[in-house]
């Protein structure tokens, strides 16, 4: 069992590699290769096609939850061959709406065209998410790297070619995301091509096949408006900027979030295998696992927020134009350290004692809550330090508020370490923002290793386990 989890996290954490290359060259290049303006039209684009998710009505994610640790064989392919058809057939209609949608109501020519790309991804995000989810659930991990690496590549691939020719406007980079969706796309549909072989066994309407899109719908729909929602907490935060300021602040400050989610990659290669692993695993050591896996997460995103004093000072140096906005990196940097917290261990857990339901009342509030802060800072006190700081606070309060209620249903004690966490994310914010340079750096480190002389005995614990179970495997 042990090596079997182990080799699909080398899977996960393999695409993620490439993952993160992709968006270390293209967070780095194109900035420099681009306008600014232009820039950030690519990031607005990128901010909206999160969205595009929506639009699956919640049958992806219904799949991943339903079909969550079943061997891809035992999987009745006819009905999930006839739902990704019949989930095309409607993306296709909602495609032709959309671009007619664009073309009456958008005046500004940029942004038509980037609601427009953003209308076509639909054919090229959807069913790929579809098919996605049927591999993860299914533990095809090495299918699901496979899918993502193509999609990276195609576009690491076509965006420098791009550059080299000296394309400089932005919706050549867009449809070169695009082109890598399609091909991952394609992919994923010839790894999976037994589900499309018995499609004229069964009608497209037939009963059975809208009963079992409905049941994963029902399922699925929390799961996609907690993911919503759980978007629009920085999302409304950032269309509140883009609104009351410019699209080139919003370019700007993108830059910034783009590199505080850098680490986030790597926290997608646990996501990706958490939920069907803890399936697998017996309930009895759930709160082991768990306190063992949050002490390990903690002790090296906190330790992260370190790098943030030599990426800053390289990134000033290397970006001068966006100079002004990465010293908002004190402010976002401690974004990941929730964001991640939550992906990797709250919500996998959430999900699988199905309490979507929880899920979605957190996210819920939390959006509440991002509308309040999102019009005090920004459109009545027009603050743009006060609406960056709203972002880490808005992220921290649903981690909390997530986990003190997952800690009710494990019957576990997480209070005093999630005082400490915040506590290391204060002093960090106050000596990045306040003192900065090598004095910032000796603040925080000093506090993170009195952090670790805290949690000495839970660290040493982790270790010597994770020592075992390698020998062991």
């Amino acid at each position: 069992m042990i090596k079997k989890i182990f080799i699909n996290f080398v899977y996960a954490f393999g695409s993620n590699i490439i993952t993160l290359i992709v968006s270390v060259i293209v967070t780095l290049i194109l900035p420099k290769a681009i306008s600014v303006n232009e820039y950030a039209l690519i990031q607005l684009y990128t901010f909206y096609s999160v969205y595009i998710g929506v639009f699956g009505f919640g049958l992806p994610e219904g799949m991943l939850i339903n079909y969550a640790g079943t061997d891809y064989s035992r999987v009745d392919k006819s009905f999930l061959g006839k739902q990704v058809q019949l989930l095309t057939a409607l993306e296709c209609v909602l495609v032709i709406i959309g671009m007619l949608g664009c073309i009456m109501c958008i005046k500004d020519p940029d942004k038509r065209i980037v609601f427009s790309l953003c209308t076509i991804s639909f054919l090229a995000i959807i069913p790929r998410l579809l098919i996605l989810n049927v591999l993860q659930a299914t533990s095809r991990f090495k299918e699901y790297a496979k899918a993502i690496v193509i999609e990276k590549s195609a576009y690491l691939i076509i965006s420098v070619v791009l550059i080299l020719m000296g394309v400089s406007r932005f919706y050549w980079y867009v449809v070169a995301i695009i082109i890598g969706y399609i091909l991952s796309t394609i992919y994923c549909v010839y790894q999976t091509i037994d589900l499309f072989q018995c499609l004229e066994k069964i009608s497209l309407l037939e009963r059975r096949v809208i009963k079992e899109c409905l049941l994963n719908m029902r399922v699925g729909i929390k799961i996609l408006f907690a993911t919503l929602s759980s978007s629009l907490v920085v999302g409304i935060v950032r269309i509140g900027i883009e609104v009351e300021w410019d699209v080139e602040t919003f370019g700007k400050l993108s830059l910034t979030i783009s590199i505080a989610n850098l680490l986030m990659v790597f926290v997608s290669a646990v996501a990706t295998i958490m939920l069907p692993t803890l399936r697998k695993t017996d309930v009895s050591i759930y709160e082991k696992v768990y306190n063992m896996s949050r002490c390990c997460i903690m002790t090296v995103l906190l330790s992260a927020l370190l790098a943030y004093y030599p990426i800053k000072e390289l990134l000033s140096a290397w970006l001068p134009e966006y100079s002004e906005s990465l010293r908002y990196m004190a402010l976002l940097f401690p974004m990941c350290v929730y964001s991640s917290k939550s992906s990797m261990l709250i919500e996998p857990y959430l999900k699988n004692f199905h309490k979507e339901k929880w899920l979605l009342l957190i996210n819920v509030i939390t959006v509440l809550l991002s509308a309040i802060t999102t019009f005090l800072t920004t459109f009545w006190l027009h603050n743009l330090d006060l609406a960056v700081v709203s972002i880490v606070f808005l992220l921290a309060f649903r981690c909390v508020f997530a986990e003190l209620m997952l800690s009710k249903v494990m019957d576990i004690n997480v209070k005093t370490d999630i005082v400490l966490e915040l506590c290391l994310t204060i002093i960090f914010i106050g000596a990045s923002w306040y003192v900065g340079g090598m004095v910032g750096l000796s603040i925080y480190a000093v506090a993170y290793l009195a952090y670790l002389f805290i949690k000495r005995k839970d660290v040493a614990f982790v270790a010597n386990t994770a020592l075992r179970l390698l020998r062991r495997s």
